[in-house]
């Protein structure tokens, strides 16, 4: 009878650690795992006009953009911009897990397939993004509409308090 307690009490640990150890991922960082993007996430404004440049800069003194994470999916969505062509409205970013934003990270802008280069600040307030736009990397269709913006542009942003 003795032994048949301790088998009892033996395997009811056992299953007791085994379902500990098989708890949902519910996609954060928990154990240290990094989600795509989840750096970049919150919305960032254009604080000041000057912190935006390029040949259409003064389009997008207002601009806001958020950020959203949603397990590995990172969308964006945009306000105050001036000029849908150098920032469409809404999309997603192509972003890698290896992706480190305080050295720079590459993501790949969704709808338009644009390369554009994001970097954060030590303290993740500040999230600066520069990429180029070129006629070359339009439709033909496009090309009149791109020549007058073409060219660099960079965009520092401030994080903005969460509501």
């Amino acid at each position: 009878m003795n032994d048949r307690n301790l088998w009892i009490i033996c395997l009811t640990a056992f299953a007791l650690v085994l379902a500990w150890g098989c708890k949902e991922d519910s996609g954060t960082d928990n154990g240290g795992e990094v989600v795509p993007g989840q750096a970049i996430s919150g919305t960032w404004a254009i604080t000041d006009p000057s912190n935006v440049s390029g040949k259409a800069a003064d389009q997008f003194e207002n601009f806001q953009l958020t950020v959203t994470v949603l397990a590995s999916r990172v969308s964006y969505s945009a306000l105050g911009n001036g000029n849908k062509i150098v920032f469409p409205d809404a999309g997603t970013l192509e972003v890698e897990a290896s992706d480190n934003f305080v050295t720079g990270a590459e993501v790949i802008r969704q709808p338009d397939l644009l390369p554009m280069d994001m970097m954060l600040n030590e303290n993740d307030s500040t999230l600066r993004i520069e990429f180029e736009i070129s006629a070359d990397s339009y439709l033909p269709s496009n090309n009149s509409r791109v020549a007058g913006i073409d060219g660099g542009y960079t965009f520092i942003l401030k994080k903005q308090p969460q509501q």
